[in-house]
């Protein structure tokens, strides 16, 4: 009878003692407080314990379905092509050649002096003698205009290429005259002698850090450079260049082409300060100074001109019809988007 009972009991037994016998699963579960991401990992090594493999943070873009890429050497020959024949001059001698700027509008001095000479007549004469001068006066002065409409001539400028006023551009006239330095010992004027240059192959062109740059070199001036007033010696620039930044290229407003957004400029160059004793150097420097910051904002005008932006912005549309056209025939109806790589500039498209 023990032994039925000792069977009986062992009977009862076996499934809590086979399940003693199991091997055992340690997992973490994490407390209700916890956020998902900062659930403990599991200690265990079967998949349903461990956490699912999570998708990749931050997937690449797939790439545009159509795009072209530009390289700088293409938009260095578009930039020679447009600007070719572009004439730069910053003078304040008179001695550059002039060129005739805007048209102007102007009191006749002439016809200002028949006005002077009315009121003398009345005013300094007794009466009996005022009709006589002003008839005299009115018969001089007989057909003179009041005013004169005549074209500036002008010694500090940018003129454009036909190809680039083809494009939009116009002419960019600097008023630019003789400058004062005022110093703490020595006062005196300075002016610039024919600062230029002519555009052709010293022009480069290129892209970086969402910007397009362009290089001016070779720019030179009559010798010396900088006249300064009194017993200052007078100094030349040399190994003169300009850079221009199209800062922030981006899509225009229809989406058909390149445009850009602030526009910063530079003008470099080195000067001999051996000639110069001690006690002048600091001067000559506030000068050099000068010069530069009136140079550079006159190239910067030139460029951020609502008209040059025009001409840049179709040459930069032919730039990229071109491109697009050896990969889509038909042309682009959109441009999708625009982005600097590297040196170059990819524009995805929807083609036609």
């Amino acid at each position: 009878m023990i032994s039925n009972r000792i069977r009986s009991l062992a009977s009862s037994l076996g499934p809590l003692l086979a399940l003693a016998a199991m091997p055992l699963v340690a997992c973490t579960v994490s407390t209700a407080s916890e956020s998902l991401g900062d659930a403990t990992e599991a200690l265990c090594t079967d998949p349903p314990c461990g956490p699912a493999n999570p998708p990749p943070k931050n997937p690449p873009p797939p790439p545009p379905a159509h795009s072209v890429t530009i390289t700088s050497d293409v938009l260095s020959s578009s930039i020679v092509l447009l600007l070719a024949g572009s004439k730069l001059s910053i003078d304040t001698t008179g001695r550059s050649p002039q060129v005739f700027g805007p048209v102007t509008t102007y009191t006749n001095p002439v016809w200002a002096q028949c006005s002077k000479d009315r009121n003398a007549c009345t005013r300094d004469n007794p009466i009996p003698l005022r009709k006589q001068c002003l008839d005299d006066v009115n018969e001089r002065c007989a057909g003179v205009p009041s005013s004169i409409r005549t074209a500036e001539i002008e010694h500090s400028y940018l003129t454009f290429s036909p190809l680039a006023k083809s494009h939009g551009a116009s002419d960019v006239f600097f008023n630019l005259e003789t400058m004062h330095h005022d110093g703490s010992i020595f006062s005196f004027d300075i002016d610039i002698d024919y600062i230029h240059a002519d555009f052709g192959e010293n022009v480069s062109a290129g892209f970086a850090g969402g910007a397009a740059w362009l290089h001016l070199g070779n720019i030179v001036s009559n010798s010396p450079t900088v006249i300064m007033s009194g017993d200052i010696p007078n100094f030349d620039f040399t190994n003169m260049s300009a850079s221009v930044m199209l800062n922030e290229l981006a899509l225009t407003p229809d989406a058909q082409s390149v445009g850009f957004g602030t526009v910063s400029s530079t003008f470099d160059f080195d000067w001999n300060a051996d000639n110069f004793p001690d006690f002048l150097v600091s001067a000559v420097v506030d000068v050099t100074k000068l010069a530069k910051d009136r140079v550079t904002k006159r190239i910067n005008k030139a460029f951020d001109k609502d008209a040059s932006r025009a001409a840049l912005s179709k040459a930069f549309a032919a730039m990229v019809k071109d491109a697009v056209v050896r990969k889509s025939p038909a042309g682009y109806a959109r441009l999708r988007s625009v982005a600097t790589s590297g040196t170059s500039l990819v524009v995805a498209y929807d083609p036609k």
